[in-house]
């Protein structure tokens, strides 16, 4: 009886102190994770801002080549003008 339970205190013990181990572990690779994680998300906005300036480039690039068309479609809009005056319609949510 006395084996056993020294077989057993010493598998407490032994499984107490990997425990320790793994957890110290678990610490050491979670923060690792969070600075990952940070880093990810810098060089995801930094990958934003990039992708913003790329876009931009090609906006102007295409008014440059399209600078005609641009002008020629605007001048050929025709502006329609009310033939009334506008009535301002007012609701009220009070009866009184």
């Amino acid at each position: 009886m006395k084996k056993n339970l020294t077989l057993a205190t010493i598998i407490g013990l032994i499984t107490l102190s990997h425990t320790g181990m793994a957890n110290r572990g678990i610490e050491d690779i979670q923060s690792e994770l969070k600075g990952l994680r940070a880093k990810d998300q810098e060089i995801g906005l930094q990958k934003k801002e990039i992708q913003k300036k790329i876009h931009a480039a090609e906006a102007e690039i295409l008014i440059i080549k399209n600078q005609e068309a641009f002008t020629a479609a605007v001048e050929s809009l025709n502006v329609q003008h009310p033939t009334s005056s506008r009535r301002v319609l007012i609701y009220s949510r009070t009866t009184g």
